[in-house]
């Protein structure tokens, strides 16, 4: 399981899709969560719609990423 705190901007999200990639590739089950995380840019958008159509589970606490992950999982049943 990966966690994000604070943000998720483009400066981070190379980071976080290697690492995901990395274990997807491996045949993991990959588990993404959200914690504490108070923004989210249009890259970080993005990037959560490529890990939840690969697979990732993505889950979220707090009323924003709460929302955020709702959409997600809306798009990708």
């Amino acid at each position: 399981m990966f966690t994000v705190d604070g943000q998720l901007a483009t400066e981070y999200v190379n980071i976080v899709e290697e690492s995901c990639d990395s274990a997807v590739t491996k045949g993991k089950r990959v588990r993404l969560q959200l914690r504490d995380v108070s923004s989210i840019d249009e890259a970080g958008h993005c990037l959560l719609r490529r890990l939840a159509q690969k697979g990732v589970a993505i889950r979220g606490s707090g009323i924003y990423t709460s929302y955020i992950v709702q959409d997600l999982n809306a798009e990708n049943p």
